[in-house]
């Protein structure tokens, strides 16, 4: 059910040839078509501000320290002024905090995906930022320019790769100085989103207690009753990249680097429950609030017994001999 569902979102909010995109034979282009568009229209967990604040809170210890904040007071300031690399950069809404607020150091952006590219090239023409570049690359099979780098940062990215370890050992490590860091917020749960039932079940739990307007779907008259996670096969159509491998994130990273920060951030229940009914909670009037921090609750009391689906973490690669 969910995966009708969700292609008939799709299909509101992108349109048919977004749909005949995932019929291609060619999977880096179905995934490419998956990422290429800086206005994609939806309603998903990420959006809601108390979200975003909440995130903050478990890496920083502050609601309005973000995770570009973050790294850069943390680390970035504490460094000589170097290269960090972004890989999978996307419209690059982090780096260009970072770039702002570290503006001796040197940004390169990469992604397949030419639009967002391109958004990234405006936005930071727009800020009048001289400290960044973007390129379209495809960081499994092309080089990657201006090596080496003191930072290479994944946000959201690093489970588009398959074979994880394999890609940060031959692909990563060798362009990474010694004692550099790697910097990540990551999806780091089941593979292809295959989550256990009792998760599943959990967040139905839970689903099912909310009151029904703030179960309307997004630009839908449907309730959100039920969710029973995304099918594999749909998982390969829409977007072969999608958490491939995403469950190998950690133990590669704790094989070969040094894990000098690590926060578990969670979001194991509210990804699946808030999909296509986040909307509601954008504006925050008080009984939705009240809602929201329930979930919240809800979503600590079950990461007491669970491992978090979301990380941030900060690697450093040891220095020669």
């Amino acid at each position: 059910m969910d995966d009708w569902l969700e292609t008939l979102a799709k299909f509101r909010q992108r349109g048919g040839c977004f749909l005949l995109s995932k019929f291609s034979p060619d999977a880096r282009q179905r995934t490419r078509s998956a990422f290429d568009d800086a206005d994609i229209d939806g309603s998903n967990w990420w959006m809601i501000p108390r979200v975003q604040e909440r995130w903050n809170r478990k890496i920083s210890g502050y609601p309005q320290v973000d995770i570009a904040a973050h790294v850069v007071e943390q680390y970035l300031h504490k460094r000589p002024p170097g290269r960090l690399l972004s890989i999978g950069c996307g419209t690059s809404t982090q780096e260009l905090r970072m770039a702002l607020l570290a503006p001796g150091w040197q940004f390169t952006g990469i992604d397949l995906a030419p639009r967002l590219v391109e958004d990234s090239r405006q936005s930071a023409a727009a800020a009048g930022l001289h400290n960044m570049e973007f390129r379209v690359l495809d960081a499994t099979r092309q080089p990657i320019p201006h090596p080496p780098y003191e930072v290479v940062f994944f946000h959201s990215s690093l489970h588009h790769f398959p074979q994880v370890r394999r890609f940060l050992e031959q692909r990563i490590l060798p362009v990474l100085q010694p004692g550099g860091l790697v910097v990540i917020f990551e999806f780091t749960g089941p593979n292809r989103l295959q989550f256990p039932a009792e998760q599943i079940r959990t967040i139905n739990t839970l689903l099912r207690q909310l009151p029904p307007h703030l179960r309307r779907r997004y630009k839908s008259d449907r309730l959100k009753n039920s969710v029973s996670g995304p099918g594999w096969l749909r998982m390969l159509m829409a977007d072969p990249s999608e958490c491939a491998d995403s469950a190998a994130i950690l133990p590669a990273l704790h094989a070969l680097l040094e894990v000098v920060e690590e926060k578990p951030v969670g979001d194991n229940l509210l990804m699946l429950l808030l999909k296509d009914i986040a909307h509601h909670f954008v504006e925050d009037p008080e009984e939705d609030s009240n809602w929201l921090e329930w979930l919240f609750q809800e979503e600590d009391a079950y990461l007491l017994s669970q491992p978090a689906d979301f990380v941030f973490g900060v690697y450093k690669k040891k220095e020669a001999g």
